[in-house]
């Protein structure tokens, strides 16, 4: 299980850059994988050495949402979207360093966010939480991704900033809820079905998305 759990966040990688986006890993992209490793590594020690294990004391649900939120993904994702923000390109190519940026940075926090932090990680953690990272990068890339392509089609805007939000929302909220409830031990068959739900959303809407940017890009 510790094999998915290291392996994950590159096949994620490998499978939106060379066979959803079909692109080639240039010099741009190197350099933000660089740049996601390094914020990583930093941001590694410093949640260590400042957060540690503190978060075990904790027992109120919206206490522990917060704590994931933060920690897991709203920072996450705020300093992977430095390199993207002072990059001077322009807008439609910088928001295709975001991914490969977060790919990096998760392929190295993640495993250190579950075998350091937590004490004993079970199936759960091994598994089903590196799966519901994979989606929330699935969900900001296919936020980002529908600004990428020309689309001429002005009735078609208000569409894509609906997806754009759906995405988001759902990718930042819903992995932070699952795991707070699954530290209070409150992971019953119906959250199990709601994982399940929210993973295959995450992944019908990039398919969808992709679809719709192919269309209408003719």
């Amino acid at each position: 299980m510790h094999v998915f759990l290291l392996t994950i966040i590159p096949l994620v990688f490998f499978v939106n850059e060379c066979l959803c986006h079909e692109r080639k890993v240039g010099r741009e992209q190197l350099f933000c994988i660089f740049a996601g490793l390094v914020i990583a590594c930093i941001y590694a020690l410093i949640d260590f050495f400042a957060v540690g294990a503190n978060h075990l004391w904790i027992n109120s649900f919206s206490s522990l949402w917060g704590y994931y939120l933060l920690s897991d993904a709203v920072i996450p994702v705020f300093v992977c979207s430095i390199p993207v923000l002072v990059a001077k390109d322009p807008f439609r190519k910088r928001v295709q360093y975001l991914f490969p940026v977060m790919a990096a940075f998760y392929a190295v926090f993640l495993p250190y966010r579950v075998i350091v932090r937590e004490m004993s990680p079970d199936v759960f953690m091994l598994i089903c939480y590196p799966l519901l990272i994979a989606a929330l990068i699935f969900d900001i890339d296919t936020a980002t991704g529908v600004f990428e392509e020309t689309i001429e089609i002005a009735s078609f805007k208000w569409l894509r900033c609906i997806v754009s939000c759906i995405a988001v929302i759902a990718g930042m909220l819903l992995p932070s809820v699952f795991a707070a409830f699954w530290f209070l031990n409150r992971l019953d068959a119906g959250m199990w079905v709601l994982i399940i739900l929210f993973l295959l959303f995450s992944a019908g809407l990039r398919v969808i998305t992709d679809m719709f940017l192919k269309k209408s890009a003719k």
